[in-house]
């Protein structure tokens, strides 16, 4: 699937998502990139928090009260699912975005 096709699919669930956290007013959510084995290893740092501050920025920009109720990380590559490193769909699970909730329940 094109990159731009993803990121279109990729808005909905960002969009419920941030809805979901702006609900409830106690909610806050982290946000946790992760990358793939594929370079070095602060490069894939690098990476994974890029990828946490983007959805980040795009929940934002349908909610932007959320921005004071989340925390941005990355993992690189040391919490990989596969693992493989052969850059391809085998490990595309490894570039991936986490969300974590505390408080949520009213």
């Amino acid at each position: 699937m094109p990159t731009e096709n993803k990121a279109r699919i990729y808005g909905i669930y960002i969009r419920q998502i941030a809805k979901l956290v702006a609900a409830v007013p106690s909610c806050r959510i982290k946000i946790i990139g992760h990358s793939s084995r594929t370079g070095r290893e602060a490069y894939n740092d690098t990476l994974s928090m890029q990828r946490s501050v983007w959805i980040l920025k795009e929940m934002s920009s349908y909610v932007p009260e959320i921005a004071d109720r989340a925390e941005t990380s990355g993992r690189g590559f040391r919490e990989n699912i596969v693992g493989t490193g052969t850059d391809d769909i085998t490990d595309e699970i490894d570039r991936r975005v986490e969300f974590k909730f505390s408080k949520c329940v009213e």
